[in-house]
């Protein structure tokens, strides 16, 4: 990803053209053709630059990689136009142009510490429990495990820092080393021991 995308150098623009010293009457003008260039975007062409532009400013938007599937929608070219344009899959792309270490916009240290933050919040006991009361828009743990390339759910509640102790839902939050129990209690569901 790099530098500025087209969106944010339209808006800057804006910007710059508010406290220019110029006609208020051509102030207005600019700042409405601008306006309009920034509600038009993506433009109807897409070359390679736009391509590019247009996945870094899904980024900053959504604070996430573009999914394969919302290529096609969202301000992003087509399946066809980044083949056609760019001459690899929309698969290869996100390969090639996002760094390894990011999950969905996010790297794997970002993830395991918001999944940490929501499993305490919760205070689910099992997997199925944490899918249940998770938050929309939380990944469920499936998608954790797959994304972080982890076999079981004691593997990423240990790549949390939440080291089971026994069979009563007990765990020891690593980075604070406070002992953690799960209650029945909805409002707070963690108790400190």
């Amino acid at each position: 990803m790099g530098g500025i995308t087209r969106k944010k150098a339209l808006l800057d623009a804006i910007e710059i053209v508010k406290t220019a010293d110029i006609p208020a009457r051509r102030k207005e003008e600019l700042i409405e053709k601008l306006n309009l260039c920034v509600t038009e975007l993506p433009f109807a062409k897409w070359t390679e630059e736009a391509i590019y532009d247009a996945c870094d400013q899904f980024v900053e938007e959504h604070g996430r990689i573009p999914r394969i599937s919302e290529f096609d929608r969202a301000g992003l070219p087509s399946h066809a136009v980044v083949q056609n344009r760019l001459g690899i899959s929309v698969r290869e792309l996100r390969k090639k142009h996002f760094p390894p270490n990011m999950l969905d916009g996010h790297n794997k240290e970002e993830v395991i510490e918001t999944f940490r933050k929501e499993f305490i919040r919760c205070g689910a006991r099992t997997q199925k429990e944490y899918d249940e009361k998770r938050e929309k828009g939380q990944p469920c743990a499936q998608t954790l495990l797959k994304k972080l390339h982890l076999k079981n759910w004691s593997q990423l509640l240990n790549k949390a820092g939440l080291l089971r102790k026994n069979r009563k839902s007990r765990y020891i939050d690593e980075t604070t080393h406070e002992d953690y129990v799960v209650t029945v209690s909805v409002t707070y569901p963690w108790e400190k021991l």
